[in-house]
């Protein structure tokens, strides 16, 4: 998949990252296999190997960035705190600052990112998918200015179904990037896109770059 985005012609290519029992990091977006495993009691050899059964190999965040280097901007969530040091040192041995982001949902991850190298451009996700029943939590998801104030973010990363209606439109005068997701039908890519979002984060990029050169073309965007 992450060679296909590059052979394609994808911009930017995001990947989640977790850390194995054996810590190594890796590239796998469940806390858990499918077997219910935590990825952090697993070693990476007991991960690949359960991955391997059902016809696919689990990449090492080192083995993407090999792959990907000097050929396409890499957007990098942590599902996880703990070893944003390992990352960061990890990242900056293939990647120069021009060429990558971090993000997070966990707010405290992005502001140790920050204090390891305020240079890395940072960014909070929002989304109902991670709202909990909570009001305050809704509202931190819909109104995060306190979120942003409190772990000065680069960018803003938030589900798109929050930017459509409008709420977080009222945060433009941040001039905050927005880096939407995840958006995978022609209608709504476009809207988003012609609407002004930075970037929009898709399972079907060969929609998304359809979309996106034909509003180029029209000179939409």
């Amino acid at each position: 998949a992450f060679e296909k985005a590059i052979e394609i012609g994808c911009e930017m290519m995001e990947f989640d990252v977790r850390l194995t029992k054996d810590h190594i990091i890796v590239s796998y977006h469940d806390e858990c296999s499918d077997e219910g495993h935590k990825i952090c009691d697993l070693t990476f050899q007991e991960l690949n190997s359960k991955a391997q059964i059902k016809g696919f190999q689990v990449p090492t965040l080192e083995a993407i960035l090999k792959m990907s280097q000097n050929r396409i901007f890499l957007d990098i969530e942590l599902k996880e705190t703990g070893y944003e040091k390992a990352i960061v040192d990890l990242v900056l041995k293939y990647f120069s600052y021009d060429e990558f982001v971090m993000k997070s949902f966990l707010d405290v991850s992005m502001i140790k990112i920050r204090k390891i190298d305020p240079m890395i451009r940072t960014g909070l996700i929002l989304g109902m998918k991670n709202v909990q029943f909570g009001v305050l939590s809704r509202l931190s998801e819909v109104l995060p200015v306190l979120r942003i104030l409190r772990a000065l973010p680069a960018f803003i990363s938030p589900y798109y179904k929050l930017v459509l209606p409008g709420p977080l439109r009222k945060l433009q005068f941040l001039n905050l990037p927005l880096l939407v997701w995840t958006v995978n039908d022609k209608k709504t890519i476009q809207k988003l896109l012609e609407s002004g979002v930075t970037a929009v984060i898709t399972d079907r990029p060969d929609i998304g770059l359809k979309v996106m050169k034909k509003l180029k073309r029209l000179g939409r965007i």
